[in-house]
């Protein structure tokens, strides 16, 4: 994604999800059943410990919500160019 301008929301039952973006502010709201959540984008940078929980941040300077919720994979917030590897918790 480019930028956040308007509420995404995105649910999957058994994979992961793995989101670039690009700039701009965003309210995060991640939730995993049973997966890492790992938070790299507008100057954050933070993972779960242990599989599942949620994380929720207003991240440069907050924004629309984006909503992502997995119940049994892994949740990657990242930046363009930033590390893609996913390290176990």
């Amino acid at each position: 994604l480019a930028s956040v301008t308007a509420p995404i929301q995105v649910e999957t039952g058994m994979g992961s999800i793995d989101v670039v973006i690009e700039g701009g502010g965003f309210d995060l709201d991640a939730e995993s059943g049973m997966g890492s959540i790992k938070l790299e984008a507008a100057g954050a940078r933070e993972e779960s410990s242990g599989l599942g929980g949620q994380m929720r941040r207003v991240l440069g300077g907050g924004g629309p919500t984006v909503a992502l919720e997995s119940g049994a994979g892994s949740i990657d917030v990242r930046a363009p160019g930033s590390a893609t590897s996913r390290t176990a918790t």
